[in-house]
């Protein structure tokens, strides 16, 4: 599959290792690279999304149309999927429940 990034240090903290474990903890670094590559690796978002352990859910009501994959505990990976389901758009990583 096709990955896109929303913002310049979406992609940096794919392509820097040492900018991603300075703006994300180790363990959230580490996961956000792992599912970009996940991503890439996968042929389309039907395989990425029945990949074990990335509880990939739609995002409702407040964020229609994103989804939400998980990194760790409380680190969300946010996506949004093209209408062909072939691209990813790498939308945000966040705390979730604001914790």
């Amino acid at each position: 599959m096709t990955v896109g990034f929303r913002k310049k240090n979406l992609r940096k903290l794919y392509e820097k290792h040492a900018f991603c474990q300075q703006k994300l903890d180790q363990a959230v670094c580490r996961k956000y690279i792992q599912r970009v590559n996940l991503i890439k690796a996968a042929r389309d978002f039907g395989e990425f999304r029945a990949l074990p352990g990335l509880a990939c859910h739609l995002l409702e009501p407040k964020h229609r149309g994103f989804w939400a994959v998980k990194l760790t505990g409380f680190y969300r990976l946010i996506i949004s999927v093209d209408e062909d389901l072939n691209e990813i758009t790498i939308e945000d990583v966040v705390k979730h429940y604001g914790d």
